[in-house]
């Protein structure tokens, strides 16, 4: 998979905008050098601690074996704790990054995450290679090469994202509740709207992404809040088939996916309990939308907006 990139002004700390191949928009927040560098100091703490009980380990077999059978039987012990050492070095961020979704200790505690350019956790190739490269550019010449290649490169990428194809960015909207249960429920001023979504033909990766958005919206920028919302609410109505009214919000669209998913084809009215607030604009509605969610419909005469939104101003 690839993807296309656009606008993002450069340097770490800024959002990098990315196309992926089923033409949504992902805005990526870029970590910035210093964050990233507090992460290598813990994981790197972390790192130490597991070398000390390797070598203390060692110690104590390398004196076993010098005691009973000579110095010939010292290197079976020499070599097993080289190894033990690549594997706490190389084995600890491919393992962390590979089994918690581009997370290590570090990472996790300032809010970082390693992604794909496409926005897409990290597997394990691509663990792989960042920890293989994690030789060259870290430990062998002290993090001077990775901290070149971050401060000139575009999305701040190191040797080791560069060759895995990997970013790392800031993940505080995941401690956000990304993983709690929300059920969405479609406000009555949409109820009609959402009668016309066939959402049969979107799978549960369109889900993923649409529950991502409205639950991290609040945290975006205005306007990369609209250009994300008005990219996804594209890429799924041309998927359902569906041409929204003319003036219709993305973001109403995207909301009357989320709850019409949830329930399933077929379901019946929605059940009683707490609603979602969903993404938030001033007044506790979509920007532009005005109160209660209603969809902000244009002129009843004249074609709809070529790009499929009508965004209010």
């Amino acid at each position: 998979m690839s993807a296309s990139v656009t606008e993002g002004g450069g340097g770490p700390g800024h959002h990098e905008g990315v196309y992926t191949p089923e033409a949504v928009r992902v805005d990526l927040p870029i970590a910035d050098v210093g964050s990233r560098t507090l992460s290598i100091i813990i994981d790197l703490v972390v790192m130490l601690t597991l070398l000390y009980v390797v070598l203390l380990l060692a110690v104590g077999a390398l004196g076993v074996a010098l005691s009973g059978a000579g110095t010939d039987a010292a290197w079976p012990v020499v070599v097993l704790v080289l190894l033990l050492n690549f594997l706490v070095l190389w084995g600890y961020p491919v393992g962390c990054e590979t089994l918690f979704g581009g997370r290590t200790a570090g990472k996790a505690a300032l809010g970082l995450r390693v992604v794909t350019l496409e926005g897409a956790p990290v597997r394990f190739r691509h663990a792989a290679i960042r920890g293989l490269f994690a030789f060259l550019d870290f430990y062998l010449l002290l993090g001077i090469p990775a901290l070149i290649t971050a401060l000139v490169t575009r999305r701040a990428q190191r040797l080791g994202d560069l060759a895995a194809g990997t970013v790392v960015v800031k993940d505080r909207g995941g401690q956000a509740g990304s993983d709690q249960p929300v059920w969405w429920q479609v406000p009555p001023a949409l109820q009609g709207y959402a009668t016309t979504l066939d959402v049969r033909g979107l799978g549960a990766g369109d889900y993923a992404l649409v529950r991502r958005f409205l639950l991290r919206a609040g945290d975006l920028r205005p306007e990369h809040r609209a250009r994300v919302a008005t990219d996804l609410a594209n890429a799924l109505a041309q998927r359902m088939r569906h041409q929204p009214p003319p003036g219709t919000h993305p973001e109403a669209l995207l909301l009357c996916v989320a709850a019409l998913m949830q329930r399933g084809p077929g379901a019946g009215p929605q059940r009683p309990g707490p609603q979602s607030p969903g993404p938030q604009g001033p007044g506790g509605a979509p920007p532009g939308t005005g109160a209660g969610w209603a969809p902000a419909y244009g002129p009843a005469q004249g074609p709809p907006d070529p790009s499929g939104w009508a965004m209010p101003g």
